[in-house]
């Protein structure tokens, strides 16, 4: 808005030089006679001075409606949260609210003097201003009003400050033993084994990653008010952050493999899912190898958990039986070796609706 208020300065001062009564110039002998070409120079500078004062009235009016917006809200946030907030959680809330609203005063008071000086500059520049226009006296109504209240919540939370760190000191203790189990819950079950479905440890990691997140803001939002309330020394990471941290970054790397390994789950699946009658071994052969050229192309981080390996040799067993899958196709086999085999294998099967992951 700055910018766009020099920009519109600079062309009222440039307007100076084509705005005279002089129509002509000489040099010498020479006269020049510029009269309409100042008057086309003049409506075409009109023209787009009208443009630029539209456009920077058009931004000025929806921020000035954005601003009374956040304002707005910020007080009636203020209003319904109290220092006396029995919750300790709410507490917190309420002093990282407080703190976050008191660091951006300087900058909206700011905007309060930008709105004022581009409103009177529509005005000098005679701009329509809309039916749905926003007077910068009611923004200025608004300010002022937020500006009493946080005044006096800032007030109430200072004559309050011993009861404040007691309660933050106390939702400290209960946020590091959450961390503390969540973080053994994760050990216990974070879905590392090969033999759980891709889709199921997918699951799995989604809850855990909301679970992290919440836990995370939670302990930033109690950081917060032990900084306000000078507990603790601004950027301090505790070593229960650092867990934390190692968590969530583990939890990545989990997501990553999974990922991963579930493209080949879903290859593996197909060629499972392949009726025996139509089966290739040669096909076969060249597909598993191609899914363990994959595997062998992920990366090292990736490649350090149990579900790579199971998956891996899984893979590799396949390819190791795909010689008697060779067999098993051969036109020797006739349909009395089938009735042999099945009943050595005591099963029941129907050639036409086998597939190759029953013989596997």
């Amino acid at each position: 808005l700055n910018m766009w208020q020099k920009l519109l300065l600079d062309i009222k001062k440039s307007r100076r030089t084509i705005d005279t009564t002089e129509t002509m110039r000489k040099f010498g002998p020479v006269e020049i006679h510029y009269g309409k070409v100042q008057s086309k120079v003049n409506f075409k500078y009109d023209s787009w001075h009208k443009e630029i004062v539209g456009r920077f009235g058009s931004l000025l009016g929806q921020n000035m409606q954005d601003f009374y917006n956040t304002i707005s809200k910020a007080r009636t946030e203020l209003e319904n949260h109290s220092v006396d907030a029995s919750s300790t959680s709410e507490a917190v809330h309420f002093i990282t609210l407080l703190q976050s609203l008191k660091r951006q005063l300087k900058e909206w008071d700011n905007q309060i003097e930008v709105y004022g000086t581009g409103q009177k500059m529509l005005e000098r520049s005679r701009y329509q201003f809309p039916t749905s226009w926003l007077d910068v006296d009611n923004v200025e109504g608004e300010w002022g009003a937020f500006n009493e209240i946080l005044k006096r919540k800032d007030s109430n939370m200072q004559s309050q400050i011993g009861t404040l760190q007691m309660k933050i000191v106390a939702e400290d203790k209960v946020i590091e033993q959450k961390t503390i189990e969540l973080l053994q819950d994760w050990e216990r079950k974070k879905p590392v084994q090969g033999e759980i479905r891709p889709d199921s440890a997918t699951s799995t990691l989604t809850i855990y990653e909301g679970t992290f997140t919440r836990l995370k803001e939670e302990r930033e939002n109690v950081i917060k008010a032990k900084e306000a309330l000078e507990l603790a020394e601004p950027g301090l990471v505790t070593p229960g952050d650092d867990r934390l941290a190692v968590a969530v970054e583990e939890l990545q790397d989990l997501k990553g493999v999974w990922v991963e390994i579930g493209k080949i789950w879903e290859n593996v699946d197909e060629l499972r899912d392949k009726p025996w009658l139509s089966v290739q071994p040669r096909k076969i052969r060249q597909a598993l190898d191609g899914l363990l050229t994959q595997m062998k192309n992920f990366p090292a981080r990736l490649r350090q958990y149990p579900s790579y390996d199971y998956m891996l040799r899984m893979l590799k067993g396949y390819l190791k039986v795909n010689m008697m899958i060779t067999e098993l196709k051969s036109e020797a086999l006739k349909e009395r070796h089938w009735k042999q085999l099945m009943r050595k294998l005591k099963v029941s099967w129907v050639l036409t609706d086998l597939t190759l992951g029953q013989i596997w």
